[in-house]
């Protein structure tokens, strides 16, 4: 039996920052709950905190230099088709806008559920039962949010506070306990229930950003603790010279101070565009442009997750675990 592996050097911090996120969907719900008049503030924020930021750091891969070579071998691939793929896109929104904000839900579909698999294999839990599992659940769900999201709504709406608080108080009780007792079994249990519940909000509410931000925010919050942890670790490998540590600084700087104003253009141009779906005007060229860069998001993923890939693999998943795995 494989051995599961750490990211951080702390396990209970994998499963709080990737393996089982669930306190996300606790506090946001709790959220709306607490101040169910400012729920459109509460989710423009979760967009700019935690959303927009997932699909902006993906151009960390970019910045490194240490990339540049492989994108220039595999700039076909990388650049120049993604920007055939998105003309087409555009070309489609000008028929018809719906059929690309269609295209965008169900490629996003599947870009989070891959990122549950992926997780899973991390973890060494990943067998075809559990990838069916999250496949046939996060595919179920989906469908049902095109045809009639918040088929349960009832029993979402007569959640109390109190329930909420026996949930949360339930998770941290088990992520004590896989410190502790049980340890492989709840490593191994944790990224599959993570997997099988992004999409089930959708069954719940039948406000698609409120489902959205409180199931697919567990995927926002993994992406990121993921790219940043490696983003760290390369880190390590820079000249520990003080001149060479300041320009490290400045970069990191610069690389926080784009992800910022990247996040923040794209939540503006998704609330603004978002707004004019049910406008008599038509839907607005605004929220193309934030979905065009989520469509170079998905994309880009299926190449810089390839660990089969020797560059990949070198530079990804040989910052991912902690020393003792590597």
């Amino acid at each position: 039996m494989k051995k599961s592996v750490n990211i951080t050097n702390a396990p209970y911090l994998d499963n709080l920052l990737i393996f089982f996120p669930f306190w996300i969907p606790l506090f946001y719900i709790a959220l709306i709950k607490i101040f169910p008049t400012s729920a459109t503030i509460i989710f423009i924020g979760i967009l700019f905190i935690l959303a927009e930021t997932h699909f902006g750091i993906s151009f960390f891969f970019f910045f490194d230099k240490n990339n540049h070579k492989w994108i220039k071998d595999n700039s076909y691939k990388i650049i120049f088709l993604p920007i055939y793929l998105l003309s087409i896109a555009i070309g489609i929104w000008f028929f018809n806008p719906q059929i690309v904000i269609l295209i965008h839900y169900l490629s996003s579909g599947w870009h989070v559920t891959r990122q549950s698999i992926g997780i899973l294999k991390i973890r060494t839990s990943e067998t075809r039962f559990n990838s069916f599992l999250i496949y046939l659940i996060s595919g179920c769900c989906l469908f049902i949010g095109l045809l009639e999201p918040g088929i349960f709504a009832a029993v979402s709406s007569n959640l109390s506070m109190l329930l909420i608080a026996s949930v949360m108080s339930t998770y941290i009780l088990l992520i004590y306990l896989s410190e502790n007792y049980l340890t492989n079994f709840f490593n191994k249990l944790f990224p599959l229930i993570t997997g099988i519940s992004i999409y089930l909000p959708i069954l719940f509410f039948k406000d698609l950003t409120t489902s959205t931000a409180i199931g697919v925010g567990m995927h926002w919050f993994q992406y990121l603790s993921l790219m940043w942890i490696i983003d760290i670790r390369k880190s390590r490998f820079f000249n520990t010279q003080k001149t060479a540590i300041h320009k490290k600084r400045n970069f990191t700087n610069r690389k926080i101070l784009f992800l910022v104003l990247y996040s923040l253009l794209m939540t503006i141009l998704t609330s603004f565009g978002a707004s004019s779906i049910n406008s008599e005007k038509g839907i607005s060229f605004l929220y193309l442009i934030p979905i065009l860069f989520h469509f170079f998001h998905f994309y880009l993923d299926g190449f810089i997750w390839k660990f089969s890939d020797p560059h990949i693999k070198k530079v990804m998943a040989g910052n991912l675990f902690t020393s003792a795995n590597n």
